[in-house]
Order: structure tokens, then sequence, then C-alpha cells
């Protein structure tokens, strides 16, 4: 609950983001969906190289929340390719 009231105090709209990260953030959500019932290591890498690029991407400076999100997924794909094993 003070989470929820922490997000109405601030009051600032949502910032905007590119066609082009908006196109990354989506191809992503296709990549672990399919991750999900399909894993494998190539496929973790893919996922890690997109998450690196969303890092990168200058829209990534006006969404704090984000950097963090994929801050996150990064260290966690990055553990998962290095201790999954994983059999293609």
């Amino acid at each position: 609950m003070k989470g929820n009231n922490m997000v109405k105090a601030n009051n600032k709209p949502a910032p905007q983001m590119s066609a082009e990260f908006t196109r990354l953030e989506d191809w992503l959500k296709v990549l672990t969906s399919t991750y999900s019932e399909y894993p494998s290591c190539s496929l973790a890498k893919v996922i890690l190289y997109y998450v690196g690029r969303l890092m990168k991407h200058e829209d990534i400076m006006q969404a704090r929340d984000k950097r963090c999100d994929y801050f996150c997924m990064h260290k966690h794909w990055l553990w998962l390719i290095e201790n999954t094993d994983y059999r293609e």
C-alpha cells in the first residue's frame, strides 16, 4: 500500500519511449516467452544481447525504473548462461 501512495504522490507522467526502444522491448518479450517453453543457451545469449541493447539505448536515461529492471535482468541472464547445464 505504501508503494502505491508513493506512485500517486509522484505526478510525473511516464517518459515517452521511442519506437525503436519499444520494438526492442516487444522483441525481448517474445524471446523470453519462447525461452520459457524452449530453454537453450543460444536463446539465453540472444536475450542477454537484447537486454544489453536496451541498457545502452539513449532512451534508458529517461526511465530510472527501467534502468534498474534491465540491470537486474542482465545479471539474471548472465548468471543463467554461466550456471545452467543446457542439453542442446
